[in-house]
């Protein structure tokens, strides 16, 4: 705060000033209390013939000895209608509290006059004789103002301030010209400086300099704060706009896989619905055809011996009417079997169950079929075949299933081979392989993505030309997951083989 008092001792300070020898540099404290500037000799006078560098190294060593804290009283007086200085921009800086001003005059009563007004301020100083000593200076005291005499022995201060420029282009430089000097003041706009004071130097105009340079430095660095602060916003903003859009396309892909799997249920419901209805309306019409025909031989009489074609004739519609109605019973077991199975209906118990014996037995119903068809039907089965755990009403359907397609699918004069194995895994435990392979028939690979999906039939371009529901190899899929089984096809050379893998446990779970 300036008192009277100190404007008093600063008068006569200035009136009969203390004439310090050139190599001297000065730190000195703000004017409070009992601080009192120090002065250090940097060089004896030995040392003159390299007064430059002794003079640096002198500086250098005042200013690792010389304390940096302010005392607790200090406070920086601002003017009334400058706005506080946020924390966050305050801590921001480095020693703003209280700023160091770096004194540049080979005129020792000029830097002694300069050094009052400064510490009066809340500066710290640091005075140097020379633009040499400036810049060797200047990295190690990091000043927040530096103050340049125009015209110095050596290299003068415009030449120092483009240096400085070159090394911190926000540093505030303050040159001291002539007065009236249009030039020099021209000039050191030009090299970069921040503003200028004239000699001789008036007290209030070098208060007003200096207070301007301190708040514009801290508008600077406030307004390089807060640029950072958008910048960095704006990358994070950009991050997040990133991670946005790259959730938004993986979004947007599985609701795009979404609907397409929906069309694709839609289109396979459809296909469904029609397919129902067709093999409703079908056996119904042929029964409803072979009834009608059968009544009207029925109502012609008993047929003589030489109308004994008549007979044949009812033998062929009663084996129509049989065979739709094998056709009925069998969709609606389908249907009623996957609304169980959808349902999760309960499995029955688990049995031990010979495969050697029981095989055969699951098998019998369709050698008849295959014969019909004039296909060859067969089984390999060792006798040496460990007993299996399982479910046996569902291991039933799942076999009469894959000889149902085996008959359907394979042409005449082909053969089906049912073969039950026990093979080893990887962990020395064995499992029960069953598999059906027929021949004459090879499925597409596009197909083969497709066999086991609920409704699929193949589509009526393909040579198999058969009816049906499209659940069959879906049921079968479901009950094999269900025991614990896997199922697998190979299809390649007119030969298509299905695979069905049960695991062998030691005992029946309780």
């Amino acid at each position: 705060m300036i008192t009277s008092e100190n404007l008093h001792k600063a008068d006569e300070s200035i009136s009969s000033p203390t004439v310090l020898p050139e190599e001297t540099v000065l730190w000195t404290e703000p004017l409070l209390g009992d601080n009192s500037p120090v002065a250090v000799n940097a060089d004896s006078d030995e040392a003159n013939s390299d007064a430059t560098s002794d003079r640096a190294s002198g500086a250098e060593q005042v200013i690792e000895e010389m304390p940096r804290e302010m005392p607790r009283e200090m406070s920086v007086k601002m003017p009334a209608d400058e706005a506080p200085l946020t924390d966050e921009v305050l801590s921001a800086t480095l020693h703003w509290d209280p700023p160091v001003i770096l004194v540049v005059d080979d005129d020792p009563s000029q830097r002694l006059f300069v050094s009052h007004i400064a510490r009066i301020e809340g500066f710290k100083v640091v005075e140097v004789a020379s633009a040499e000593e400036c810049l060797a200076l200047f990295a190690k005291v990091q000043p927040d103002i530096v103050m340049l005499d125009a015209v110095m022995p050596g290299m003068d201060g415009f030449s120092c301030c483009e240096q400085l420029q070159q090394i911190d282009q926000q540093i505030p430089v303050l040159i001291v010209t002539a007065l009236n000097d249009q030039a020099s003041i021209d000039r050191a706009f030009a090299v970069g400086a921040s503003d200028y004071v004239a000699k001789p130097i008036h007290w209030g105009v070098l208060k007003q300099r200096l207070q301007r340079m301190v708040q514009t430095k801290r508008a600077m660095q406030e307004l390089r704060h807060q640029s950072e602060q958008e910048r960095r916003l704006i990358q994070h903003i950009q991050q997040l706009n990133a991670v946005l859009e790259q959730k938004v396309q993986e979004r947007t892909a599985q609701l795009n896989a979404q609907v397409q799997e929906l069309q694709h249920l839609d289109e396979l419901k459809n296909d469904f619905i029609c397919t129902v209805s067709h093999e409703l309306r079908t056996p119904l019409s042929n029964i409803k055809i072979a009834a009608q025909m059968m009544g009207t031989l029925l109502k012609s009489g008993i047929p003589s011996p030489q109308e004994l074609g008549s007979q044949a004739r009812i033998d062929r519609y009663l084996a129509i009417i049989k065979d739709e109605l094998e056709r009925e019973i069998t969709l609606v077991n389908d249907l009623l079997d996957w609304q169980r199975l959808e349902a999760g209906i309960a499995l029955e118990p688990m049995e031990w169950i010979d495969l050697y014996t029981w095989m055969p037995k699951v098998m019998e119903p369709f050698y008849n079929r295959a014969q019909e068809h004039h296909q060859t039907l067969s089984l390999d089965i060792k006798p040496d075949l460990p007993t299996l755990p399982t479910h046996p009403l569902t291991l039933n359907q799942i076999i009469a299933e894959l000889l149902q397609n085996a008959c359907k699918y394979t042409p005449a004069t082909e053969s089906i081979l049912v073969t039950v194995s026990a093979a080893p895994n990887q962990e020395t435990l064995t499992r029960i392989w069953i598999k059906v392979t027929n021949t004459g028939v090879e499925i597409s690979s596009h197909e083969m993505k497709h066999i086991f999906e609920k409704f699929y039939r193949v589509p009526n371009g393909d040579p198999w030309k058969h009816g049906g529901t499209g659940l069959g190899l879906a049921l079968l899929s479901k009950r094999v997951d269900l025991i614990g089984g896997l199922v697998k096809v190979e299809s390649a050379n007119l030969t298509t083989t299905f695979t069905i893998s049960l695991p062998l446990k030691s005992k029946l779970p309780s």
